[in-house]
């Protein structure tokens, strides 16, 4: 996973609040349940009643069976795209690339730079995830989610196309970027 913080200063819509956000391109890769590459953003919630809760409110990858599952068990509203993802390792340094995009439509990309290796692994705060009904859904989904992976901070610099769906974080710069080798999360439905 390639992590990027953002403030934005003013609300874009209901669902896009001013305040923090998180932009991820992830990777799942053996030993996940299915294998995947997946473009991310995630608001911090931080008041009223889903307080410190995990939502998201863009998500594209590129298996439809993660599109379906995703929207059935989880609320997430994925759509597809395609993605490319390059990476070159010299000694301890790493550079990686990465590109989303419906069709010929860019949707976003990325270059990170930093460590490759020797990062201690460590735990994410358990959290509580809080998705809002789809169109097409029954009601809002809750659920929970713990992770860990070996933390490495990193150099980032985004592009998102203006004219694509994420052109409201056009011009932004992240605050902070981590790459979140060997990344493990588990995921629970909540009743």
């Amino acid at each position: 996973m390639f992590l990027s913080t953002f403030k934005l200063s003013a609300d874009v819509d209901e669902r896009r609040p001013r305040g923090t956000f998180s932009a991820a391109f992830v990777d799942y890769r053996p030993g996940s349940e299915l294998l995947y590459k997946e473009l991310m953003i995630c608001p911090a919630i931080t008041s009223g009643d889903y307080a410190k809760h995990v939502t998201i409110t863009d998500i594209w990858v590129d298996l439809p069976a993660s599109v379906s599952g995703g929207r059935a068990i989880w609320g997430v509203p994925k759509g597809l795209c395609q993605f490319t993802f390059e990476e070159q390792v010299s000694g301890p340094l790493a550079r990686s690339s990465w590109i989303a995009g419906v069709d010929d439509t860019p949707i976003a990309s990325a270059r990170f730079t930093g460590a490759s290796k020797l990062a201690v692994r460590l735990p994410v705060p358990s959290g509580r995830i809080y998705q809002p009904v789809l169109p097409e859904g029954d009601g809002p989904k809750m659920g929970t989610m713990a992770a860990s992976a070996r933390f490495l901070p990193c150099r980032a610099t985004w592009t998102f196309h203006p004219s694509g769906p994420l052109g409201w974080l056009a011009g932004q710069r992240p605050i902070v970027s981590v790459r979140a080798r060997n990344f493990r999360m588990r995921m629970g439905v909540a009743d």
